[in-house]
């Protein structure tokens, strides 16, 4: 009897296997057709694509084309840009950093280990490592200064005091990937090595992800690397690593294999194959909510999609929301040419991560995406499919064309050229290009092509260039002495910081404090003429 009893346990146990076997199998064959539907309408070169379930790989293989002009197909070992999910492996090498020391805590204020100044005395005072990492401190991006050969790791912290608060100090949500830069930063002053040396001893190294790189320090010249696109034409590398510099937001490069890693680790609360690699306090308090990204207005804007989807919380480099009525941990990763997003079903044991090596706009597309896998392993019947797709994830680019332009004449490139300052942002170059017949503007290392706009008096369009060729400037407005006087002594540049444009005086003229006034109530920058 006892032997039947086994026979049978055994029986259902196999059958009961071969039964998830088929359904898995049946589930990556409808993924793998809903994946290539995407990249097709959405003339995206190429992914990587990984599942863990239940701690089992059920997936992690590479689609489409790493490279558009060489037809090379990616597969699961080529390396994608990981972008912003670059700031989960921060903000976790921080908090083990604090774990390894007594002097140390979230709550310790920034100013107690490096000597930094902010633009409110407040900030400097009172800001701690947590509102660095929760997007508390009430400063914008101003995503262009890094832009500036002079902005670095190093340098940031002296550029902060120019970074003129949008909302009051701890009152709201306010993204900032430079502050991520800063806790680079921090790092490695509190340990005396490189940030991308402590990733690799306290993350990347003990959960065996031994492809992951950094651009930012090793050698990215491996064939099997997903080129960056932008409209199915390739981006420079040497562009990327550029703009990678601050390390902690976004330089680090990862594969589908290692990303398998990464979930098994966090879906198993810090530890990898029965080791413990943080302690399960210091973990937990990683997805603790610090911040509220919903604003009051979202109540009344139409959803996106027909199924529940929100993420209203923000912890430590993870958004906390709910899919379906499921809790859901996530984040997107957008930088010039790479879109990665990782989600994570922490009740269902239940971790995807996806990447392309293309522009999304707004994240449609991955939450395309990662809607339809996790419905597909929720066992829910997919309010999406790989007919529906292309329709549905229509998303507008951020220009809709350019103005009417006309080359501007030689006779008054003279009145332009110059090098003109700003005190945040520093010298933007004006210049003849003689070779190309046209007028440039060079920023740090991006080059700008500028058109004559026939509708706008003194007003330019700036087309990006050589290794900028993807970027545009929608304005650059330069300022006369007066109305009665032509002499160009300005130039403001609404693309560097669209709430507040800045403006760059030109070297060689004063411009006199009459001229520029600013309204703390407005937070716009008016030009007195």
């Amino acid at each position: 009897m006892r032997h039947q009893i086994l026979w049978l346990f055994l029986v259902f146990f196999l059958t009961e296997q071969i039964r998830q076997i088929s359904t898995r199998k049946v589930s990556n064959k409808k993924i793998r057709k809903f994946i290539r539907t995407l990249l097709s309408c959405k003339n995206t070169p190429g992914a990587s694509v990984t599942i863990v379930k239940n701690g089992k790989v059920r997936m992690a293989e590479g689609f489409g084309l790493k490279d558009s002009e060489t037809n090379e197909k990616a597969d699961k070992h080529t390396l994608f840009a990981m972008a912003s999910l670059t700031k989960a492996f921060t903000a976790m090498a921080l908090v083990k950093t604090i774990a390894e020391r007594n002097d140390v805590q979230l709550d310790t204020p920034v100013k107690d280990i490096i000597n930094i100044t902010f633009y409110t005395e407040q900030i400097t005072k009172y800001v701690t490592l947590e509102d660095l990492l929760a997007h508390r401190v009430g400063i914008r991006d101003h995503r262009f200064i890094r832009f500036n050969t002079n902005y670095t790791r190093e340098t940031l912290s002296r550029f902060l005091k120019h970074f003129i608060p949008s909302k009051d100090f701890r009152t709201g949500y306010i993204y900032n990937n430079q502050l991520y830069g800063l806790i680079a930063h921090i790092i490695e002053v509190l340990r005396n090595v490189s940030w991308e040396d402590t990733v690799r001893e306290f993350l990347l190294q003990p959960i065996g992800m031994k492809d992951t790189k950094f651009i930012t320090a090793d050698n990215l010249t491996t064939k099997n690397l997903a080129k960056p696109h932008f409209n199915y034409r390739k981006i420079s590398m040497d562009f990327i690593k550029k703009w990678a510099q601050i390390g902690g937001s976004s330089s680090i490069f990862s594969n589908a294999i290692d990303m398998a890693k990464w979930l098994k680790f966090l879906l198993n609360k810090g530890r990898i194959n029965g080791t413990e690699i943080l302690d399960f306090q210091h973990f937990k308090n990683l997805f603790v909510p610090r911040n509220y990204i919903t604003k009051p207005s979202w109540k009344y804007r139409r959803p996106k999609i027909p199924v529940t989807l929100s993420y209203s919380q923000y912890a430590l480099a993870w958004k906390k929301g709910f899919y379906r009525g499921y809790p859901i941990i996530t984040h997107t990763g957008t930088t010039y040419g790479y879109s990665s997003m990782i989600t994570m079903f922490p009740h269902k044991k239940l971790g995807i991560f996806s990447v392309f090596n293309s522009k999304d706009t707004n994240a449609t597309d991955r939450i395309l995406f990662h809607t339809f896998m996790a419905d597909t392993y929720l066992k829910k019947k997919p309010w999406l499919n790989k007919k529906t797709v292309c329709a549905f994830s229509k998303s507008m680019n951020d220009y809709q064309g350019r103005p009417k332009y006309q080359m501007l004449p030689y006779g008054l490139v003279t009145t332009y050229e110059g090098t003109y300052r700003n005190e945040l942002f520093g010298d933007v170059k004006v210049t003849w290009n003689s070779e190309r017949n046209h007028l440039q503007l060079d920023y740090g290392f991006t080059k700008f092509r500028l058109v004559l706009n026939e509708t706008a008096s003194l007003t330019f369009y700036g087309e990006g260039i050589d290794d900028s060729w993807f970027m545009h400037l929608w304005e650059v407005k330069f300022i006369p002495q007066s109305i009665s006087n032509s002499r160009i002594i300005a130039v403001k540049i609404p693309k560097f910081r669209m709430w507040m444009p800045p403006i760059f005086q030109k070297l060689g003229t004063n411009i006199g404090k009459d001229y520029i006034s600013y309204s703390k109530q407005t937070n716009k920058c008016s030009w007195n003429m």
